[in-house]
C-alpha cells in the first residue's frame, strides 16, 4: 500500500514538470493575452533624453503678438521700466534640435523675483504649443491700492456776537435755529443746526456742492424766510467754506433789510474735505493713511483707529496702516476743531493673503516639450513656444526681475 501511494505522488510530479516545460503558461486561470506583460519589455529604440544638439534663440513682439523681431534677439527678460495694467510683453522661444534624436525638454525662467515696493500682478502666459496661464501672486491676495475722495458735505459755523442772541427783544430766546441751503438755486432745504460743545456756537453738515444758503430761527422756517443769501460761497478767493463761520447780527427788524450775519475766516474749524474711502492690501503690508492738514482737512487735532485691531492696526497720530490678517473693518478718522466738536469719516480697509515680493523658485513656461531630431533632409528640428508676461492688475505699474531663461531636462 505504501509503494502504491509513493509511485502516484512521483507520477504526479512528473506530470506537473512536463507541462511546465511544454506549455506558455501555467494559471488557475486564464489569463487574456492583452496581459502578458508588455509592458515591461525594453526597446532598444527608446529615445533617451540626453540633451545633445538642443539650443534655443528668443524674440520678442511689438505688435501683440503678430510679428516678432528676428533681428534683435532678446537676453535681458528683466524690466526696470514695468507694464502698465492691463498690459503685455510677448515673447517667441524657438527651441532647436540638432541632434540626431528626439528630445524632451522644459523651458524656465531663472530666479524671477519682484521689488520689495512692487505694484500690479505678475502673469505668465503660454498660448502655444500648450495653453498654459498662472498668476504668480498668491489667490485670493490683494495688491496694495486705494482711493481718495471728497467728502460729501462740509460744515459751516454759526457764531453769535457778543450777546446778539440773548436779547429779550429780538426773539431770539429759546427757539431753535435752522440753516437753509441750495445747490444752483436758491435755499429751500433746510437743516437744524447742532450746539457745539462750546456754548453760544452753532454748525450744520450741508453738501459740499452748496452755493446758497441762510440762517433761519424757529417759527420763521416757513412764513418769514430771510432773503439775505450767500450766492457765491466759494467766493473771496477761497477754494472752500470749510474755512468759514458765520457770526450772526441777531437785531430784529420786520423790513429783514438787515445783514443777519457776516461771513469771516477761521483757520481751525473742524473739517474734512478729502480722505480715503477705501484701501485694499495684502496682509504683512502697510499702508500711509494719513490726511493732509489744510488741503484734505482742517482742525486742531486728529487721530486715526482701527475698528479691529485683529484685522489691521493703525498708528494713531501718524495714520499708518499695518496689515495684520485677511478681513474687512473700518478706519475711522476723527478731527476736532476749534469749537470741540469732531468730523468722522470712516474708510473701507480690505486685507488679503500676504504676497511674497520674491519668487525664489524658478519659474516653468513650458515642461516635457518633445523636439524631434533631424528631419529626412539631415535639417534641425524648429519648436516654437509663444508665451507672454501680463500685468494681470487695475492699477499699478509692475516691476519685475528675471536672471535669464534657460532649458533642462
Amino acid at each position: 500500500m505504501k509503494k502504491s501511494k509513493l509511485v502516484l505522488v512521483s507520477a504526479l510530479a512528473l506530470a506537473l514538470c512536463f507541462l511546465c516545460f511544454t506549455t506558455v503558461t501555467f494559471s488557475w486561470f486564464n489569463r487574456p493575452q492583452t496581459q502578458k506583460g508588455d509592458s515591461l519589455g525594453w526597446d532598444i529604440d527608446y529615445e533617451i533624453s540626453v540633451g545633445s544638439g538642443v539650443s534655443m534663440v528668443t524674440y520678442e513682439s511689438t505688435d501683440g503678438g503678430v510679428n516678432y523681431n528676428e533681428d534683435s534677439p532678446v537676453t535681458e527678460f528683466s524690466n526696470s521700466a514695468g507694464i502698465a495694467p492691463g498690459e503685455r510683453k510677448w515673447y517667441r522661444t524657438d527651441i532647436i534640435n540638432n541632434g540626431a534624436s528626439a528630445q524632451s525638454v522644459s523651458l524656465y525662467l531663472s530666479k524671477l523675483s519682484l521689488t520689495p515696493d512692487a505694484e500690479g500682478s505678475f502673469y505668465l502666459g503660454v498660448n502655444a504649443p500648450l495653453k498654459t496661464y498662472k498668476n504668480y501672486f498668491d489667490e485670493g491676495s490683494f495688491v496694495t491700492a486705494s482711493e481718495k475722495a471728497a467728502r460729501s458735505t462740509m460744515r459751516v459755523y454759526f457764531q453769535p456776537k457778543s450777546g446778539s442772541m440773548s436779547q429779550p427783544d429780538n426773539n431770539w430766546i429759546n427757539r431753535n435755529y435752522y440753516v437753509c441751503y441750495g445747490v444752483d438755486s436758491a435755499p429751500s432745504n433746510y437743516l437744524a443746526l447742532s450746539q457745539t460743545p462750546t456754548s453760544g456756537t452753532y454748525y450744520a453738515d450741508i453738501p459740499a456742492n452748496a452755493t446758497q444758503l441762510f440762517f433761519s430761527v424757529q417759527d420763521w422756517k416757513h412764513s418769514y424766510q430771510r432773503t439775505q443769501t450767500f450766492t457765491d460761497l466759494k467766493s473771496d478767493g477761497q477754494s472752500d467754506v470749510s474755512s468759514l463761520v458765520f457770526y450772526l447780527d441777531g437785531t430784529y427788524d420786520k423790513t429783514y433789510d438787515n445783514a443777519w450775519a457776516q461771513k469771516v475766516k477761521v483757520t481751525e474749524g473742524a473739517n474734512v474735505v478729502n480722505y480715503y474711502n477705501s484701501i485694499t492690501l495684502p496682509a504683512e503690508e502697510s499702508f500711509d493713511a494719513s490726511l493732509v492738514a489744510g488741503t484734505d482737512y482742517i482742525g486742531n487735532s486728529i487721530t486715526y483707529t482701527s475698528e479691529n485691531n485683529s484685522i489691521f492696526t493703525v498708528d494713531s497720530a501718524s495714520g499708518t496702516i499695518s496689515a495684520k490678517t485677511q478681513g474687512e473693518a473700518k478706519l475711522i478718522t476723527e478731527v476736532k476743531g476749534t469749537f470741540n466738536d469732531t468730523v468722522r469719516v470712516e474708510t473701507t480697509v480690505k486685507v488679503g493673503k500676504a504676497v511674497s515680493k520674491a519668487v525664489t523658485a524658478d519659474v516653468p513656461i513650458v515642461t516635457n516639450l518633445r523636439v524631434d531630431g533631424l528631419n529626412e533632409d539631415g535639417e534641425p528640428t524648429v519648436e516654437s513656444i509663444y508665451w507672454f508676461i501680463k500685468n494681470d492688475s487695475d492699477s499699478g505699474t509692475l516691476i519685475y526681475n528675471v536672471e535669464d531663461i534657460y532649458l533642462t531636462l
